[in-house]
């Protein structure tokens, strides 16, 4: 999902680990009592979504499958950036129900005119 201009910027996935092909997310994850505090630390790498042959990513994290009353958290954008740091704890609250449930990790586009896109 490279834009035809962009193709110069993006690097060459020829021999690379293309399990990193869409970018890298560092994470810091910890539990403590009932509390789930994801540490979003940084991304490399994303791919451009925008015609500038940027991105304006964001993460969202949940529990997965969600059971009505999930607790979605979300970073700050990072306009125009590639290789974002946002170094935000997000926190979760958590009920003994939730042992059986997996945490979902998700980057984001954000867009100013149309839907947000999947990175």
């Amino acid at each position: 999902n490279v834009h035809k201009k962009c193709t110069v910027t993006v690097p060459s996935l020829c021999g690379c680990d293309h399990t990193e092909r869409r970018g890298r997310l560092q994470l810091h994850i910890a539990c403590q009592a009932d509390m789930l505090a994801v540490t979003v630390l940084e991304a490399c790498n994303l791919i451009p979504m925008d015609p500038n042959g940027l991105s304006d990513p964001y993460v969202k994290v949940k529990l997965i499958p969600d059971n009505g009353e999930s607790q979605k958290r979300k970073t700050k954008t990072i306009k125009e950036s590639l290789n974002p740091q946002w170094n935000e704890t997000l926190k979760i609250d958590l009920k003994s129900e939730d042992k059986d449930r997996r945490l979902s990790v998700e980057v984001w586009d954000w867009d100013r005119t149309s839907r947000n896109d999947f990175m």
